[in-house]
């Protein structure tokens, strides 16, 4: 007789517990954020690129995994299977992106060397420094660069060894704005033509 009151309290109290630690609440959370996290994965597997609705279902996978490790919610084997493809997927976009932008990744490269050697910044700043340039717009770059014409005008025809007359010149002269933008587009587009495959 003792028994069954026993036995209906235990179940009483566990029910209590469980409603009182919302676990309910929490499984419903979790299926449905690994239901998501399949649908994203079945779409970066079929995508050759990141559109922007796909990088928000990338984003909500991210995000799925950000709950569990502050919930501290032990991943499943299924969770680390879905951790590992979207990194697998994010190096493999990596490398999409790397291939088909060569010439960028050339000047990068290039740039990352130059600020180096000047020996006047650490690796991580001349990271940020390639980003600054990045950032600035191509008409700011194009204002910085008609400023810089005459001087560079002026410094070819020195190491040449040209006249007086010749530097004064160069010196004088004040290329206009329309001018440098068609200069920067012809030489982008010959850098197009010639290495763009």
């Amino acid at each position: 007789m003792l028994i069954p009151i026993i036995i209906s309290s235990i179940i009483g109290a566990l029910s209590a517990y469980v409603r009182f630690r919302d676990f309910a609440t929490k499984m419903e959370i979790l299926v449905k954020a690994q239901g998501e996290l399949t649908n994203t994965l079945t779409k970066l597997r079929d995508a050759d690129h990141l559109s922007p609705s796909l990088k928000s279902l990338y984003n909500k996978a991210l995000e799925h995994f950000k709950w569990k490790f502050e919930n501290t919610w032990k991943p499943t084997d299924k969770d680390k299977a879905a951790w590992k493809a979207i990194i697998e997927y994010r190096e493999k976009q990596d490398s999409i992106n790397l291939q088909q932008n060569n010439n960028l990744a050339k000047l990068w490269i290039h740039q990352l060397m130059l600020l180096s050697n000047t020996e006047m910044y650490t690796g991580e700043r001349c990271i940020q420094v390639i980003d600054e340039i990045l950032e600035k717009p191509v008409y700011d770059w194009t204002l910085e660069l008609q400023k810089q014409l005459s001087i560079m005008k002026f410094n070819a025809i020195n190491k040449e060894g040209g006249s007086d007359e010749e530097l004064n010149e160069a010196l004088q002269w004040k290329p206009t704005e329309e001018y440098v933008i068609k200069f920067v587009e012809q030489h982008i587009t010959r850098i197009m033509n010639k290495y763009e495959k």
